[in-house]
């Protein structure tokens, strides 16, 4: 069966085996011969970069960039330079839209940044993984709604910032490249060379190349929909060179009785309590100083997001349509009338045991349509003894505009309070009346005529809020009972949905 992930991959082999050229003849003779001769270079190297990259052996503690921004420049000189001679170029403007995602797909920088916030990601990358990633960027918000006031985090902005000013722009540049590419005709394709073959390259693979870099847009832009930036109150990150975090281990206090010759050792496992409660304080500051915090950020809104959602599904249907109708002889097609035609035969063949919303799916244009619906309006999962209506067209319009209108109830301790500390365990055991040493504050402190040693441990955890059960209610345990939330529905995106149902879908009843 070819999936839609292995159709994307199949078009992907344009990166690792192409040697051939473009037949397109726009512009003149000459000039189109230049033209597909710097865009073949380009696609040389990008080969060659990619092949040598697949194998290089894992090892994320050597600091290496795997694609190095002076090879980035290079073949994207060569690319530019192919579509200064012809603008029109269909080689060169497929080469630019693939160079832009490759280089965001082995960007080192951005992928530890996401782990670091989600170690679910793992190694996801954009090859292989568009459409996860797409499906999972929402639960970021979630994390953050329910951790945010009790586990704070600044990596989310990190990611934001990151992606504003190296990934989005790439992606855009990619698109505007995969536009042009795609105005090929069944008259003017490209002709690639594997070395042991010839195959066409037309508009059907294209549309799914495309559709794949809708979703990773999609995905990108709800990542950067809001405002994560956490402040201090001078407007700046300056309060990050503040944070530390000291190692636990050695003595906090001691005490030697000379009388009883007992040594008391004093051991405080609280490195992290001045790091958390800077982390804190911030956050603190940004929910009630700042009421852009959590809002959209300037200029975003999710009409953008549905935008490329929508785009996604239309460059799926015209890829199916297209490699369906094709009246050529598809021999040398790169993604075939067969794939599909064997797609939609596994897709009649799903499980009857398989979830309820599956069941009506017989080719892939169902399962198209089924994600329009999802898109368009209100559908309802019926699940075992779940039932659960979503509506996603409400996360675009009206949409959450401020998350902190979605915060479980809550009221914030003084900040004298936020920290707990508690005895862990001691012991006392017997040193027969000889010397004994410890670190102290960076010191080896040495005590002679000790008969015991009695240790004390004392652990400590962090509690700068307390949740409520309404507002101005009673204080909950967060690890007894659900939080309580002002609005279930989240907007309408479960527009059904009550404290209750929730309860019964979370725990089981």
């Amino acid at each position: 069966m070819k999936s839609l992930k292995f159709v994307f991959m199949v078009v992907l082999c344009i990166l690792i085996s192409i040697v051939g050229c473009d037949k397109s003849t726009t512009g003149s003779e000459v000039d189109d011969e230049l033209a597909n001769a710097y865009a073949q270079e380009g696609f040389n190297l990008l080969n060659q970069t990619i092949l040598d990259i697949e194998e290089i052996p894992e090892d994320p503690q050597s600091g290496d960039d795997i694609f190095p921004e002076l090879v980035y420049d290079e073949i994207k000189s060569l690319f530019e330079q192919a579509l200064e001679v012809n603008p029109e170029n269909a080689m060169a403007n497929l080469g630019m839209g693939i160079l832009e995602i490759a280089s965001v797909n082995y960007d080192e920088e951005l992928w530890d940044l996401i782990s670091d916030f989600d170690d679910e990601f793992g190694d996801t990358r954009i090859f292989n993984g568009q459409f996860s990633l797409l499906m999972k960027i929402p639960r970021w918000y979630m994390i953050y709604l329910n951790n945010s006031l009790r586990d704070n985090t600044i990596s989310l902005a990190r990611i934001q910032n990151y992606i504003d000013s190296n990934v989005l722009p790439k992606l855009n540049t990619s698109l505007i490249h995969l536009d042009y590419a795609i105005n090929l005709s069944d008259d003017n394709p490209i002709i690639i060379n594997t070395g042991e073959e010839l195959v066409e390259l037309d508009n059907g693979e294209i549309y799914v190349f495309r559709a794949s870099l809708y979703s990773v847009m999609a995905a990108m832009k709800m990542a950067t929909l809001y405002d994560m930036d956490m402040f201090d109150e001078n407007g700046t990150y300056d309060w990050i060179n503040e944070l530390s975090f000291e190692d636990d281990g050695d003595v906090a206090y001691y005490n030697y009785n000379s009388g009883t010759q007992t040594l008391y050792l004093e051991y405080h496992f609280d490195g992290y309590v001045a790091a958390e409660s800077l982390g804190f304080h911030i956050l603190k500051y940004n929910l009630e100083n700042r009421p852009e915090f959590l809002q959209y950020r300037t200029g975003n809104t999710p009409a953008s997001i549905q935008d490329d959602l929508e785009n996604l599904l239309v460059d799926l249907q015209n890829a199916v349509d297209y490699i369906s109708n094709e009246g050529d002889n598809q021999d040398d097609d790169i993604i075939k009338f067969e794939y599909i035609v064997e797609f939609n035969e596994e897709i009649g063949g799903i499980n009857p045991g398989g979830p309820n919303f599956t069941q009506g799916w017989e080719t892939i244009d169902d399962i198209i349509d089924w994600a329009q619906q999802l898109l368009d309006g209100e559908y309802t999962f019926e699940e075992d003894d779940v039932t659960i209506t979503v509506n996603l067209s409400a996360s675009f319009n009206p949409g959450l505009q401020d998350l902190k209108d979605y915060f479980p109830y809550h009221q914030w301790l003084p900040e004298d309070e936020w920290v707990n500390c508690e005895l862990d365990w001691e012991y006392e055991w017997y040193n027969g009346g000889g010397s004994y040493g410890f670190w102290f504050e960076d010191d080896w402190v040495v005590i002679e005529n000790v008969e015991y040693v009695h240790e004390s441990y004392y652990d400590y955890w962090f509690d700068p809020v307390e949740f409520l059960d309404g507002p101005g209610g009673n204080v909950i345990d967060p690890d007894d009972e659900f939080l309580y939330f002002p609005d279930y529905t989240l907007n309408g995106l479960f527009p059904y949905m009550t404290r209750e149902d929730w309860e019964d879908i979370l725990f089981g009843g």
